[in-house]
C-alpha cells in the first residue's frame, strides 16, 4: 500500500512539474523574470541564474519572454564558466524558436543581442547559423556538439541584408513594431545599414517623432540618395523642428507631386512665413550692399565704355528694335504682327547670349568688373528663360556679385534634380552672406553629383569649416 501511494505521488509530481503554471502564479514568474534580468545588469550573475531558471518554467507559453530568458541564462552561465548550462540554454532557445520564430524580433538591448551573437559564433556556430543567418531550420535537428562535424546546408543570402529586407517588408505590411525590432537588431550588428535606418526613420515619422526620424534619415542620406517620399518627409520633419535653414534646400529638390501633398504644402507655408520674417529683418542691411554693387558695375561701364556685342546677322538688321515695334503698333492702333514679336524676342535672346559669352570670357581672363557689368545688362532683360537666368546666376556668383546672383536664382525659381552645379553656387552665395547653416545644407545636396574641381575644393573646405 505504501509502495502504491509512493508511486502515485511520484506520478503526481511529474504531472505538476510539466503542467503549465496556473494563471494566479503568472505574475510571480514575470516578476522573477524581470528581477533576473535586473540581477544580470548589476553583475549579480549567481542570483540571475537562479531567478531566470525558475522564471523560464513559468514562461513556456510566452515564447518571446522564454527566448529572452534563455538568452540571459546563456550569458549568465558563460560568465560563470558553466559550459554545459550555457549549451543547454542555447538548445532551449532553439527549441522555442522551432515552436514560434521570434528571435529576430525580440526587443532586447542591442548590447545584449551583440554579446549573445558573439557567444554563438565562438561557442555554438550551428545555433548562430540558425538564429542569425537564418539557415534552414532542419539544421537545428543536429545537437550543438555535432554541428561542427556536419556539412553546412545551402545558406540563404548574408544575414544582414536579409534581415534588413525583412524589416522593410514588415513595415510595408503595417507591422511597425516588428519592423522596428528587426531594424534595431540589424543596426546592433551593422550600425551604418541604410535600409535599417530608413525603416526606423519612416516609423518615427509616422509617430511624429521628428528628432529621431531626422537622425535616421540623415544617417541613410550619408550613403544613398533619398527617395522622393523620404525626401518629402525629411522636409516636413525639418520644418516641424523649426530647422528652416535645413528645410529650404531640400524643398528645392521635391517634385511637383510631392509639393502638392497636404503635409508638404502646410510645411511650405510655414517655411515661407519664417523666411519672409527673416528677410524683413535683414532687408535694411542687404539693400545698401546691392545698390553699391550696381553703382560700381555702372561706373565700370561708364569708364570703359559698353562692351561690344556681336553685330546682328544680315537677316536681323531689317528687324525693328523693340521700341520701334511698339511705336509702330501704337501708331497703327493695333497689335504688332506675331512674326515681328517673335523676331524681336529672338533678337533679344541672341543679344543676351552674346552678353553671357562675353561675360564668361571676361571671367576666364580675370576681368571680373567687366563680367559683372555684362551680366547685369543681361539680367535687366525681360522674358528671360529659366536656363538663361541660371547661367546669369552662376556667372554673377563667379564674378563675386552675391546679391545680384541671388536675385537671378530667385527669378529662376526652385532648383531641380540634375541642377546640382547651381545648388553649389547657391551654397557659395549663402556662405558669403554669412548664412553658414543653409550653405552647408545646399553643399550637402550638391556634392554627391559633382566632379571635384579646384573651385569646389576651396569652397567646400570653407563652408564645412564655417561656424
Amino acid at each position: 500500500m505504501n509502495r502504491l501511494l509512493s508511486h502515485s505521488l511520484a506520478i503526481l509530481l511529474v504531472v505538476l512539474s510539466v503542467a503549465p503554471p496556473a494563471a494566479g502564479s503568472q505574475a510571480f514568474y514575470e516578476a522573477l523574470y524581470r528581477r533576473g534580468i535586473g540581477s544580470y545588469h548589476v553583475g549579480n550573475f549567481a542570483a540571475a541564474a537562479e531567478e531566470l531558471r525558475i522564471a523560464a518554467f513559468g514562461l513556456l507559453e510566452r515564447i518571446p519572454q522564454l527566448e529572452t530568458a534563455q538568452i540571459y541564462l546563456a550569458l549568465v552561465h558563460d560568465r560563470l564558466g558553466r559550459k554545459e548550462q550555457t549549451e543547454k540554454a542555447i538548445q532551449h532557445l532553439l527549441e522555442a524558436e522551432r515552436v514560434e520564430a521570434r528571435y529576430a524580433t525580440l526587443e532586447i538591448p542591442p548590447e545584449i543581442r551583440t554579446a549573445f551573437e558573439t557567444l554563438l559564433r565562438t561557442s555554438a556556430p550551428h545555433a548562430e547559423r540558425v538564429l542569425v543567418r537564418r539557415v534552414s531550420p532542419r539544421e537545428a535537428d543536429f545537437p550543438i556538439d555535432e554541428a561542427e562535424s556536419r556539412p553546412t546546408a545551402v545558406e540563404t543570402p548574408d544575414s544582414i541584408p536579409l534581415r534588413a529586407a525583412t524589416a522593410e517588408a514588415r513595415l510595408r505590411e503595417g507591422k511597425d513594431r516588428e519592423a522596428g525590432a528587426i531594424a534595431r537588431s540589424v543596426l546592433a550588428t551593422e550600425p551604418d545599414n541604410v535600409t535599417a535606418h530608413l525603416v526606423l526613420a519612416r516609423i518615427e515619422a509616422k509617430r511624429k517623432k521628428w528628432r529621431p526620424a531626422v537622425s535616421h534619415f540623415e544617417q541613410a542620406r550619408a550613403s544613398r540618395e533619398l527617395e522622393e517620399q523620404d525626401l518629402a518627409t525629411l522636409f516636413v520633419a525639418h520644418v516641424s523642428l523649426r530647422e528652416y535653414e535645413k528645410a529650404s534646400p531640400i524643398r528645392e529638390l521635391l517634385a511637383e507631386e510631392s509639393l502638392g501633398s497636404n503635409d508638404v504644402r502646410r510645411a511650405g507655408r510655414t517655411l515661407d512665413a519664417a523666411l519672409a520674417k527673416k528677410a524683413s529683418r535683414s532687408r535694411s542691411a542687404s539693400q545698401p550692399a546691392a545698390r553699391e554693387s550696381v553703382t560700381a558695375a555702372t561706373s565700370e561701364v561708364a569708364a570703359n565704355g559698353p562692351p561690344t556685342a556681336r553685330p546682328p546677322a544680315h537677316n536681323e538688321s531689317s528687324q525693328p528694335s523693340p521700341a520701334r515695334a511698339d511705336n509702330t503698333a501704337s501708331a497703327s492702333g493695333g497689335a504688332a504682327p506675331r512674326s515681328s514679336i517673335d523676331s524681336t524676342r529672338m533678337s533679344n535672346q541672341t543679344q543676351t547670349l552674346d552678353l553671357l559669352n562675353a561675360a564668361q570670357r571676361a571671367i576666364g581672363e580675370g576681368r571680373l568688373p567687366e563680367a559683372r557689368a555684362l551680366l547685369l545688362r543681361a539680367l535687366s532683360g525681360k522674358d528671360l528663360e529659366r536656363p538663361t537666368l541660371l547661367e546669369i546666376g552662376k556667372g554673377l556668383t563667379q564674378s563675386r556679385s552675391w546679391a545680384e546672383a541671388s536675385a537671378a536664382y530667385e527669378r529662376a525659381g526652385r532648383l531641380r534634380r540634375g541642377e546640382e552645379i547651381h545648388l553649389f553656387y547657391k551654397a557659395i552665395i549663402l556662405y558669403e552672406a554669412g548664412d553658414y547653416a543653409r550653405a552647408k545644407e545646399y553643399l550637402k545636396l550638391a556634392l554627391p553629383e559633382l566632379p571635384p574641381t579646384m573651385e569646389m575644393a576651396e569652397y567646400r573646405s570653407k563652408i564645412e569649416a564655417a561656424r
